[in-house]
């Protein structure tokens, strides 16, 4: 223990000894580590942080399948029986992700809304900080028609932690509604990164929304199912008894579970799933964490050779190796446990700023980004791993110091003329993890460059403001009177000075959901695949002048207009794939087409576009007019002359004057919403940017470091050069040869290598190839043409160096 402590406090006056080196390792050390840190913390929120609920592994997950192992959820029946019915599950809840108003303070806001089984908190062991949770016995779960629950989050925003706040009444989609309890902090729902804020049971949300047939009808499968398995008890043995259960509900319902399977995901495997990205997400940076060490290490290396002959007299009184290893490695370790002390420190500062880095979202990412004993743990295991890595080849090195010439007092080592040595091949690795890094980030800026450029089936680029209207039917409205608001908004909003066009929809595109809502369509003369009775198609519900005013091209046909209503012809426009894929060698438009066991008539062919998401296939769709299949949903879409941001508040002082009840849910502009839809793929693209930036920062400061320890190495052979005639442009060639052959030998190692991982990266390639020659030419060249402002620094002072000052030595 003596020698440790003694081992310790000599380390830290070597470090005091050289500020300067000590200085510019740390930085180095500490860009590698906070970087590690910070993003292990947006990976551990995202995707390694269990479930905040009592014994989370012993969670599963139940899905349904068809006779075609098609995935989907359950029906709520379907939800009651497994939990009735089972002998091997401690109990079955279900939920549902909905939406909702809440109005309060005259404003209104949309909110997440889960809808649950009465079972759902008492299953997951979720205890209310305030108040109580749903009651399970069925008796007295019926008479909670207006009890909600609701977040800590929503707690604290609206009622300020009120701990009275049970037994108050809020107004959820123009409904009264009773708050009985307040969630922990921690609990916001079962879902990955979107958070629910109100939680009502099934006689709630009827007494909300009148939607009793969403928990009578066996086939609605909208519920997931989450169970928790007994202890014990296989997994093998619960899926027989769930084979078992399917085949007496095939039996009981043959309309509905015909060929109907039930497969079970444990909550481990499902956690599984996350591992490669997270993996793959941890792995790139990484590759910066060890160019930083590659940086440190060869700080070290200089370092130990200014320290040669403390090491040669040491060596010779006796010392043996280990000792000498073990001081440079406590002295590393001293050098690790500063630089991951100073790293927390930076990474807490940015854990910090990473929200305010994101782009907007409507709803807020429920995963908290913070600095907790997981990420304390993996900062210290980083920071031993790195001490370890940069300091155990100069301690090997230096303890093989060769003691007759340093001992007769030449300190000055032979000149090198190996490329790979110990050094160089540092620097080699720095570059060629900066290729791998350059590469990927390429790659995926290239993909993102064509998600640009996909057309979304309307112009992107209108300046337009997107206004999502509160249901009227939800506030008392008939659905004369919501046809009538809706007709009235759009005509006072049209008298506007600034506004050119006002038309409304169901939803806006790349809403990113459809409600997973589906018509069933047939069309004469189209064969059905064996099994089915219709097709199932997405559909929206569109007013007058819709597509006019989002830039969406009719390529047949007409569009809607006044005589669509009621008492005409029922009329449907569909989409251009729909057309090529039922109709590829005529024109639909005229053709008769049941949907919902009602005719329609094809009267228009718009162009293809992106419904749910940007990255989405070709699919067909249906456009319906609102005059004749109303929606108490809607979405007002103002195209405007200048600025949206800056006409929303003459346009949302219209909306009030035409009726103040109806709060508006959200407003944004066109430009925001289509940012949305592309969110992961900037965040992704951001993320491995900077990640490449940092990485070729570093490599090129390791770059110029072991350029400049070169050429002081060699001060005296380019005097005598010089002395002998050589012009300073010989010398910077002789210079910028030895960096840039480093560079050549790390680009060409690096290609190699990005090309392996770029075959990973292709599962988020879009539009673009692993091995795009773009972006690997572009990642190539950057680093070469970096090296060599590197390398020409200590090129062009190495032409400064006095042949008489570099002579007086020899």
């Amino acid at each position: 223990m003596s020698d440790l402590i003694q081992d310790l406090r000599y380390g830290v006056r070597v470090l005091l000894k050289s500020p300067a080196l000590t200085a510019v390792a740390l930085l180095s050390l500490v860009l590698g580590i906070s970087a590690n840190t910070t993003i292990f913390s947006i990976v551990d929120a995202a995707f390694l942080r269990p479930w905040p609920v009592r014994e989370p592994s012993q969670l599963a997950w139940v899905e349904t399948s068809d006779d075609k192992g098609r995935p989907e959820e359950l029906s709520y029946l379907e939800c009651q029986d497994l939990n009735q019915q089972n002998q091997i599950f401690a109990g079955v809840a279900a939920f549902e992700k909905r939406g909702a108003i809440l109005k309060i303070d005259g404003r209104g806001e949309s909110l997440l809304i889960d809808v649950v089984s009465p079972n759902y908190f008492s299953l997951l062991g979720v205890n209310p900080v305030v108040g109580r949770t749903f009651f399970t016995d069925p008796a007295e779960s019926r008479n909670e028609e207006t009890s909600v629950v609701i977040s800590y989050s929503l707690w604290q925003r609206h009622f300020a932690g009120d701990r009275g706040v049970a037994g108050k009444v809020i107004s959820l989609s123009g409904k009264p509604m009773t708050v009985i309890g307040v969630a922990p902090p921690e609990f916001r729902g079962l879902q990955d990164f979107v958070g629910t804020d109100v939680w009502v049971s099934p006689p709630g949300w009827i007494q909300m929304t009148n939607s009793r047939p969403d928990f009578e009808g066996r086939g609605n499968r909208r519920f997931t199912a989450v169970a928790r398995m007994q202890t014990g008890v296989k997994v093998a043995e619960i899926r027989a008894h769930l084979d078992t259960l399917a085949h007496r509900f095939a039996m009981a319902y043959p309309e509905s579970n015909k060929a109907v399977k039930f497969e079970l995901t444990t909550e481990n495997t499902r956690r599984q799933r996350f591992f490669l990205p997270a993996a793959l997400v941890l792995a790139i940076v990484g590759l910066v964490l060890l160019i930083s060490c590659s940086n440190v290490a060869n700080l070290m290396l200089a370092k130990t050779e200014v320290r040669r002959r403390e090491m040669a007299i040491r060596l010779a009184l006796g010392a043996a190796r280990r000792r000498i290893v073990r001081q440079l490695m406590t002295e590393s370790l001293v050098f690790a446990v500063l630089g991951g002390a100073l790293s927390l420190l930076v990474a807490f500062w940015l854990i910090q700023l990473v929200p305010s880095l994101l782009p907007p979202l409507p709803f807020p990412l429920v995963s908290e980004i913070r600095m907790d004993g997981r990420v304390l743990g993996y900062t210290a295991l980083v920071s031993l791993l790195t001490a370890f890595i940069f300091g155990l080849v100069p301690a090997l090195q230096a303890s093989r110091c060769d003691l007759t010439p340093v001992l007769k007092g030449s300190d000055s080592p032979r000149p090198e003329r190996r490329v790979f040595t110990m050094k160089n091949i540092l620097v080699i690795a720095e570059i060629a993890l900066s290729v791998v890094l350059m590469a990927g980030a390429g790659l995926l800026l290239r993909s993102l460059l064509y998600t640009l450029r996909i057309s979304p089936g309307f112009d992107s680029k209108k300046q337009m403001l997107l206004l999502e209207l509160a249901p009227p039917e939800l506030y008392g409205y008939d659905r004369g009177q919501s046809a009538a608001l809706l007709e009235s908004l759009t005509a006072r909003l049209r008298t506007v000075p600034g506004v050119k066009q006002v038309s409304f929809a169901r939803r806006p595109q790349l809403s990113g959901s459809e409600g997973g809502e589906k018509k069933s369509v047939m069309i004469p003369g189209y064969p059905l695949v064996p099994g089915k009775e219709a097709i199932r198609i997405r559909y929206n519900i569109v007013a007058l002048n819709y597509f006019q005013t989002m830039g969406t091209r009719t390529l047949q046909g007409r569009d809607f207009n006044t005589f669509d209503n009621d008492r005409g012809a029922k009329v449907v426009i569909i989409n251009e794939p729909m057309a090529r894929q039922f109709w590829p060698a005529e024109s639909p438009v005229g053709k008769w087409i049941n949907i919902g066991k009602a005719d329609f008539q094809v009267v228009g062919v718009v162009e293809g576009g992106k419904y749910l998401g940007i990255h989405e296939s070709d699919q067909p769709y249906l456009f319906f007019p609102f005059s004749q299949m109303f929606s108490s949903e809607a979405w007002l879409f103002v195209e405007t002359a200048g600025d949206p941001e800056g006409m929303m508040s003459a346009v949302l002082r219209e909306c009030r004057a035409v009726d103040g009840n109806v709060p508006i849910a959200q407003v944004l502009t066109l430009r925001q919403h289509v940012q949305y839809a592309l969110y992961t793929d900037r965040i992704v693209a951001l993320l491995l940017g900077v990640l490449g930036l940092l990485g070729i920062g570093l490599a090129m400061a390791g770059l110029y470091g072991i350029v400049s320890y070169l050429v002081n190495r060699r001060t005296r052979e380019i005097g005598i050069r010089m002395a002998l005639g050589a012009q300073p442009r010989d010398v910077v060639v002789l210079v910028l040869r030895q960096g840039l052959n480093l560079a050549f030998i790390g680009v060409g190692l690096g290609s190699v290598a990005a090309l392996g991982v770029s075959r990973i990266l292709s599962s988020i390639l879009y539009g673009v190839k692993p091995t795009d020659f773009v972006a690997f030419f572009g990642a190539a060249s950057s680093v070469i043409v970096i090296s060599l402002l590197a390398a020409l620094l200590p090129a062009r002072r190495a032409t400064r160096v006095d042949p008489m000052e570099a002579l007086r030595y020899e």
